[in-house]
Parts: structure tokens; sequence; C-alpha cells
């Protein structure tokens, strides 16, 4: 869920202060705010500089934008959102326009009012990126806690047993009086992988038709405007509406850490359209293809979602380790980076739209922290757990399930 709302003029320091304790506080409470939503993997508010124009830096309203990824249907998350949240949002919306005076006191008004808000991204050029497609919280939790119990046991057995013997103890103790039950849910690694097997069986042949006939001809078509764009940008560089000094706050806070950028499209119909085609092939690829836990090589994104609000692209995303680790990681997979943000203002030039680019990763680095929306709250259900770690952990779960027989 994206949710966009204008910040009152003059209300951006007192808004900025109460995001930076509303962290605070949920950082040191496990009762607090997001933890209470029985229907939210990640959760963050950040500030978004409203885009300003080259002859009026007030032009814009600065944004607030709330970004969850969330089981289940949209209403359902926004009504378990607001019961078990509403006190936070009430301090947080009352810096931005319209919010009711009543506001958590009637559940439906702040409904409204989110709603109104809310991104569509189904009626939006977007890509989703989902690290477990189909693994609820409950789902994932259980694997933790079943995980964590398992170990423990395994720390006090006599290691000296064979495996075998090794195994059956564990599974009799699971069997008999766990803390922690294992359960079965309806999506597994296993049949994920049967799904990508089945996929590139049918899909992968149509897949290669498809760059054929529309990439091959946008690569060429690109360096006639690559080399248009390097030779008006030396004569009158290009002012870029969502570039700002560079900011460092709220990076690598934790084992589970934030980004969010928001750079501007290229004036023209062609960056405008090759972006869009971007983003429909990212939307291929992260939905059919990318469902093991795995963006292209990368095994540490959980979340990641690009959307195309007018001529702004949005990027957030939840992701494992360091930041410089992260965009290094994007940087070796230049390719797909390139196609979607070579078509914004101030990303390195790339040639073909698929060289160069974001394999320059100092220029990369910098256009990220030029265009970078820090996330001062930011939530996690399963915070400290890997992407890498949590497939595994599901597959033992899944695996202890299927000997008890569940």
């Amino acid at each position: 869920m994206l949710v966009l709302a204008d910040i009152k003029p003059d209300e951006h320091d007192a808004l900025q202060r109460e995001l930076e304790q509303i962290g605070i506080e949920l950082q040191s409470r496990s009762d607090a705010l997001f933890h209470r939503s029985a229907t939210t993997h990640y959760a963050a508010w950040m500030i978004l500089p409203g885009a300003r124009d080259a002859h009026d830096a007030s032009s814009a309203p600065d944004r607030l934008l709330l970004e969850t990824n969330y089981d289940g249907q949209l209403e359902e998350h926004l009504s378990d959102l607001v019961t078990q949240c509403g006190s936070a949002i009430d301090r947080v919306y009352a810096h931005c326009q319209d919010y009711p005076a009543q506001g958590s006191r009637d559940p439906k008004v702040v409904e409204a009012f989110f709603r109104a808000r809310h991104q569509d991204t189904s009626k939006m050029p977007t890509a989703h990126y989902v690290g477990l497609p189909g693994r609820s919280v409950p789902d994932i939790r259980n694997a933790i806690a079943v995980y964590e119990e398992a170990k423990d046991f395994l720390d006090r057995f006599d290691h000296a047993s064979d495996v075998d013997s090794i195994e059956r103890a564990l599974v009799a103790h699971f069997r008999n009086s766990p803390a922690s039950a294992p359960k079965r849910f309806a999506i597994t690694q296993a049949g994920l992988r049967h799904l990508l097997v089945y996929n590139l069986i049918l899909g992968f042949p149509l897949m290669i038709i498809y760059v054929l006939l529309n990439w091959a001809p946008l690569c060429l078509l690109a360096r006639y405007f690559e080399g248009k764009e390097a030779r008006n940008d030396r004569r009158h560089p290009p002012w870029d509406p969502t570039a700002h000094a560079e900011i460092y706050s709220h990076l690598d806070l934790a084992a589970q850490n934030h980004l969010c950028t928001v750079a501007t499209v290229k004036p023209g119909w062609f960056r405008m359209l090759v972006a869009k085609r971007a983003l429909a092939l990212g939307r291929i690829l992260a939905s059919k293809f990318f469902i093991l836990g795995r963006l292209d090589q990368m095994n540490t994104v959980h979340f990641a979602r690009w959307i195309l609000i007018g001529r702004e692209l949005l990027f957030v995303g939840n992701y494992d380790g360091s930041w410089s680790g992260y965009l290094g990681d994007f940087s070796d997979q230049a390719w797909g980076v390139n196609l979607i943000w070579s078509n914004t203002i101030g990303f390195p030039p790339t040639r073909f739209l698929t060289r160069g680019g974001a394999q320059n990763l100092d220029a990369f680095e910098t256009q990220a922290l030029t265009h970078y929306a820090p996330a001062p709250v930011f939530y996690s259900a399963y915070p400290g757990y890997p992407q890498a770690n949590i497939v595994r952990i599901l597959e033992f779960r899944d695996a202890l399930a299927k000997k008890l027989g569940i």
C-alpha cells in the first residue's frame, strides 16, 4: 500500500520530529504501533520533497508517504492498520492537509482519508517484486519460531549421536509437546520451484520473442536519444526537480534496512515510453520468474517496488545489509537497473539502455543519495532475519511438518 498526503505549509520540521520520536518508540517497544498489526510485513513513513520548479523553490508541497507490504485485501489491511495504530496515525497526520479533526475516534473517516490518497498501482505503470510470494506474516513467524525451538533443542542434544537418531529425536520432540507447533501453509518453496519450472517451460520462449520484438528496436533507437541528450546536457544541463543535497540519515541502521528514492523521467515521449515498457517487463519477471527469494541474482531483497506517478519514478525497497552493498548488488545486475532508471534525470549515462549507467558505481551512489528520502519510521515483522535465511527456515519448517504428517 502506498499513501501520499500533502504536508501542511511550515509543518515539515514538526512532522520530522514526530516521525523521529515514533521511530524511537517503535524500536524500543515490542508492542507498539505496527507490531500490533496482524497483516503487515513491512511499513515505513518518509517525507518526500515536493517537485521544485526551476524558478520557484516552493512550488509544490512536501508529501508524506506511507508504504506497507501486507497480507490479504487492501480493505482488510487498512482496517487493521487504522484500528491497531490509530493514535500514532493521529500524531502523524495532524501535520497533513485535510486530515479529519476527530482522527482515530472515527476509524471509517480515517480509512476514507487513506483511500482518497492511496496510489492504486493496478491503474499505474509499476513493477512489484515480492521476495517470498504467497508467504503470510503468520506463516513466516511460525517457521521462525519452529526453527528457533529446533535450534535450542539441538544445542542441548548429544551431538555424538548419528544423524538419523538426531532427526528422530527432533521429530519426536515436535510431535509431543513443542512450544511452537509446525503448521503447513498453502505455499511452499517446493511448490514455487515447480511453478517456476512450469513458467519457464511455457513462458520462456514467449519472453525471448517479446524481448526481440520489443526491446531490440528500442535499444537501437535509444542510442540516438542517448547521443542527443548528451549533447544537449553539455550545452544546457537539465533542471532536476526531485534532486537535493546528499542525505545520509537512516542508512545502515540494522540487519534489515529501507531505501526510497524519487527521480524525474527525462522530457519527451521516448523516455516515458521506455520507462513504462521497462516496468511492464519488470512486472512479468518479478511475478513469473523471480519467485524463489531472488531478484535476478540478488538474495538480499525482501520487497521492492517501482511506480510512475506522473513523471516521477518512485522506488521503495526493503533489503538486508549495508546501503553500499545493496547498490553494489544492483550495479552488478546493471542491465535491469539501467532499463528503468536510465530514463531519469541525473542517472549516469548508458549505452543502448543496458550498458554503463549503474556500472559506474560512484555516480550511481551519488544519484541515489541526491534522490533519497530517509524513513525515520521503519518496521519489520521479522527483524534480524536475512532473506536467504528465511527461505531456508521456511524449507526446514515445511520439511518438518511433512515428517509429522501435518
